[in-house]
């Protein structure tokens, strides 16, 4: 009867390290298969989710900036233009000399304005559009891309 020598330490380390090596490589093709389902996972709940919300919010600043910030604009505008006109001015002084009874001209100090103006409302439509932007930017990032994924190649092993 032969005897086998037992096996020396080295080969016990290397038969350690190999199955070390196997464990690791289901470890890795697990941590890519949750990689990849988080990816489809994230990409479905940015374009049924996010992508709506961040349409409508879009939508919404549009429709502010067409019905309340163009209107103040043209008006604004219009009124800069008559007070450049001589008789314009003309016609505001006596107006303000009737109400005074002729007497020195009364002058008017507006309160001022309390929300936000024509900066603030052009503020608002480049933070929504820097938003969609930045909503878009993420939508591309976590779309699903199985293309991308490279999957490793089994080691050599030394026998």
């Amino acid at each position: 009867m032969s005897k086998t020598p037992p096996p020396s330490d080295l080969e016990l380390l290397r038969a350690h390290a190999e199955e070390l090596w196997e464990r690791q490589q289901e470890v890795f093709a697990q941590a890519a298969r949750v990689a990849r389902e988080a990816g489809r996972q994230g990409a479905s709940y940015a374009r049924d989710e996010v992508g709506p919300r961040v349409g409508r919010v879009v939508s919404s600043g549009a429709n502010t900036v067409r019905s309340r910030v163009l209107p103040a604009v043209s008006s604004g505008l219009a009124t800069a233009v008559a007070l450049g006109d001589r008789g314009v001015r003309e016609a505001l002084a006596g107006i303000a000399r009737a109400r005074a009874g002729a007497a020195t001209p009364t002058v008017v100090v507006a309160a001022p304005k309390r929300g936000l103006g024509i900066g603030g409302w052009i503020g608002v439509g480049v933070g929504l559009l820097a938003a969609g932007a930045v909503a878009y930017a993420v939508w591309q990032t976590l779309r699903a891309d199985d293309d991308l994924w490279v999957e490793d190649d089994e080691l050599p092993s030394d026998d």
